[in-house]
């Protein structure tokens, strides 16, 4: 029976609250194995919500990407099994999670960080070299399914992310993006396309300086100190600081950024790709005299290359104030892809 005010109106302060619980649940299946349930209390305990079901998808039930870091992490410690951060992307259950952990062979470069459209983007990691940094970026993104790769720590990376793409998308233009070392990985990975006669319409790059020296001059010696300041400087970024927070986490960024440098340092950003290149260059690009010849990719393409201006300085461009701006500029170059 509904409450009627005087104004012959539904009294909402009468009406009875919602369980939301029950709406989670409503497909509920319950753990069937001592693993089951035990992931499901850690879910239960760091989501903060009861009767977690192995059907239930963490991410239509309270998940995000910072979550998503706490209970991969506690699985690891308390349960002694290492699921891949991106797993949980493409198998978001606990009973897909567990069916694809058991069978896996090897990691889980890639995730579809948002939904299945009709278009494609490939994107590419920063130095700390996970895709997870994208997660809110990727709910932005309008009309393009937003694949984000890890860090490849392979000698032939570029291959394997070539190969990785062709598996999702056979066919058709193929559209790159990535943030600062992500961009050059992006570059890299176009020209390798189109050595295997596919096509790359647009390379979008988030603040990245196309490298034009190869850094030989830095030993083991200084390795150390290198990633430690690498590190130091990943702490003022607001997307990495949540993650240095856990010491599990924290040990496979170390590793990422290793391995990331190891092959930047021995890169050079050579040739030209038949592509766009877009750069969406930081508010504090500012402080270099000729922001186009830092940056270099004016002369890496035989079509066009455009600079916008993106909001924040470097290390905040994907960050909550920046981030609605950016993603902005980046659907409005996606808008006009062909």
């Amino acid at each position: 029976k509904m409450h009627i005010t005087t104004n012959g109106k539904i009294d909402k302060r009468l009406l009875p609250e919602i369980d939301f619980s029950e709406m989670i649940n409503t497909n509920y299946e319950p753990p069937r194995t001592d693993i089951e349930r035990k992931i499901a209390e850690i879910w239960e305990e760091v989501l903060g919500i009861e009767k977690v079901g192995i059907n239930d998808n963490f991410f239509e039930i309270g998940g995000n990407s910072l979550k998503l870091v706490s209970i991969v992490s506690k699985i690891k410690v308390d349960l002694k099994i290492k699921i891949d951060l991106t797993l949980v992307y493409n198998y978001p259950t606990i009973k897909e999670m567990l069916l694809y952990t058991g069978k896996m062979e090897k990691e889980e470069y890639v995730g579809l960080l948002n939904n299945k459209y009709n278009k494609n983007i490939f994107v590419f990691p920063p130095i700390a070299g996970f895709n997870i940094i994208y997660s809110n970026l990727s709910k932005l993104i309008n009309q393009y399914s937003f694949y984000a790769f890890n860090f490849i720590n392979k000698d032939n990376l570029i291959q394997e992310y070539v190969e990785k793409i062709i598996e999702i998308q056979k066919e058709g233009s193929y559209v790159l993006l990535g943030y600062s070392a992500g961009g050059n990985l992006a570059f890299e990975v176009a020209k390798e396309l189109e050595k295997r006669n596919l096509n790359v319409s647009d390379i979008i790059m988030l603040d990245s300086y196309k490298r034009i020296n190869r850094n030989n001059s830095i030993n083991t010696k200084d390795e150390e100190e290198l990633y430690n300041n690498i590190l130091v400087e990943a702490e003022k970024n607001e997307l990495y600081r949540n993650y240095l927070q856990d010491n599990n986490i924290k040990e496979e960024i170390v590793n990422n950024v290793e391995g990331y440098s190891k092959y930047l340092n021995n890169t050079i950003n050579t040739g030209l790709v038949n592509s766009y290149i877009h750069l969406v260059k930081s508010e504090d690009s500012n402080k270099f005299n000729d922001e186009i010849s830092i940056y270099g990719w004016n002369n890496s393409t035989k079509k066009e290359f455009k600079i916008y201006d993106g909001f924040g300085n470097h290390e905040d461009m994907l960050g909550l104030m920046n981030l609605s701006n950016n993603a902005e500029i980046l659907n409005s170059i996606l808008s006009v892809i062909q």
